[in-house]
Formats: structure tokens, sequence, C-alpha cells
């Protein structure tokens, strides 16, 4: 019988532990989820030292919540800010880091060629700019079938705004281009 106690004891335990480390998840989840919502407000503010704050935070904080596609894009952040700042080798490095942990990110290979410009790093940025021109070209294809085939509207949107982006870094890199044409 005691052994039956302990058992049923432990049993309860672990049902209580697994309940409050699945609370602490989801909590540290909606924490990391909020934090992504400020660097995009600190992004479109344009307010670049409080983006690196923010982008080095939730680095910090939470590379281990989210996948590795959510926690380039914290290193992207990271990356323009950085730019923006004027600090063209550690925006460079952060771009490079970003594309290392999610390499189909066009928005990694964007930042590094706009860095690669600005260090006048031109032998190293034309092969760059190829690259994400070819990325791009294959992510917006790839993206196109997948609006084609959504079957839900919500799906469908979310479709069309990563068409929207592709098509504004597309754009953004046909600018870039015009640093070799002269």
């Amino acid at each position: 019988m005691t052994i039956v106690r302990f058992l049923l004891a432990s049993a309860i335990l672990l049902a209580l532990w697994s309940s409050e480390a699945v609370a602490q998840t989801i909590e540290k989840a909606e924490e990391c989820v909020s934090q992504r919502e400020q660097q995009t407000a600190a992004l479109v503010a344009q307010d670049w030292s409080q983006l690196e704050r923010l982008a080095r935070r939730y680095i910090n904080d939470c590379e281990d919540v989210f996948s590795s596609k959510y926690n380039s894009q914290a290193h992207n952040y990271l990356s323009i800010a950085l730019f923006y700042l004027g600090n063209f080798e550690a925006a460079l490095a952060a771009s490079e880091t970003c594309i290392g942990i999610y390499y189909s990110s066009s928005s990694c290979h964007v930042q590094k060629v706009q860095s690669l410009i600005e260090l006048e790093g031109f032998a190293d940025a034309r092969p760059a700019l190829e690259i994400a021109e070819r990325l791009i070209a294959y992510l917006i294809e790839t993206n196109r079938k997948n609006i084609r085939s959504a079957t839900e509207s919500l799906s469908r949107e979310l479709y069309q705004s990563t068409h929207d982006q592709l098509l504004a870094e597309k754009a953004l890199l046909e600018k870039l281009r015009s640093h070799f044409e002269r």
C-alpha cells in the first residue's frame, strides 16, 4: 500500500510540475511575442537605438522560444539598426549571423548587400547582390504558388503580405544594383 501511495503522490507532483512548466513556457512565449511587437514598433518609428536595444534583448531572452526563422528576424533588425546608426561592420556581422541562422531570409541578404556597399566592399557586394536577387526570385515564385494553392483566406493574406515584402526587397535590390553600373 505504501508503494501505491508513493506512486500516486509522485504522479500528482509530476502533473503539478508539468502544468507549472507549461504555464511558464506560455508566459515566456507571450513575453517574446511582446518583444517582437516592440521591435516592429521601433522599426516603424525608425528609432534605431531602441531597435538595437530591443533586438539584442530578444536575442538574449528569446532565441530558445521560437524557430530559427523568427530568431533570424531579430538579427536582421539588429543589422538594420546598426546600419542606420552608421556601424556598418557590425551591421554586416549581424546580417551574416542572420543568414547563418536562416539562410532563406531574403531580408538578411539585402542587409548584407547594403552593408557591403557602405563599406565599399564592392568585390564582395556584387556576388552577395546576385545571391540575394536569385533567392528573392525563387521566393517570389514559391510564394505565388502558395497564394494560388491556399485554401483559407487567412493563409492567402499571409502569403500576399510576404509577396509584397519580397517585391519591396526586389525593388531595393534593383536600386542597389545601380551602385555597380556607374
